[in-house]
């Protein structure tokens, strides 16, 4: 139970790791969802 929490925990950070410099990478990534969504309502 606590390994399969740990390999869970560890795959996790590394994924938003991963993803979190993409989208450092890509601001405009981060900024487009937002107005897309007003103009759609």
């Amino acid at each position: 139970m606590i390994g399969g929490v740990a390999f869970c925990v560890s795959v996790w950070g590394f994924v938003l790791t991963q993803t979190g410099i993409t989208w450092n990478l890509s601001p405009v990534g981060k900024v487009q969802p937002k107005p897309w969504r007003e103009v759609e309502e």
